[in-house]
């Protein structure tokens, strides 16, 4: 089936963000101030900060939810032909996708805090 190779290739492409948003998260981490953030309101201002390591917050999220996707949960659990094993893959590149959303956004977000 074409969504089976769709679902494969966002576990994939999510498992490579990870490493990549680690790689960052290590090579930058002695440049980050002492104190980011890492909440925001909905007007942009910050709501509350981390220490650094919460660099690794998200690419440890989007690793952990890729590591659980890539699993044989879902087609153990529901038969691969049925709607439900569909509909929880669909639920899971939905996940990733947001994860790496906001993963990104904070990764640019701390690149400018660098400049």
């Amino acid at each position: 089936m074409m969504f089976e190779g769709v679902y494969r290739w966002v576990i994939r492409i999510s498992i490579a963000l990870a490493a990549f948003f680690f790689g960052w998260g290590i090579i930058f981490y002695s440049s980050l101030p002492n104190r980011i953030p890492i909440q925001f309101g909905f007007d942009g201002s910050v709501n509350n900060f981390g220490s650094k390591p919460a660099v690794f917050l998200f690419p440890m999220l989007l690793l952990l939810v890729a590591l659980i996707g890539r699993s044989n949960y879902i087609d153990m659990k529901y038969s691969t032909a049925s709607g439900q094993n569909h509909l929880h893959k669909i639920i899971m590149c939905g996940c990733l996708i947001l994860i790496c959303g906001v993963g990104m956004y904070l990764f640019l977000l701390y690149a400018q805090m660098l400049k």
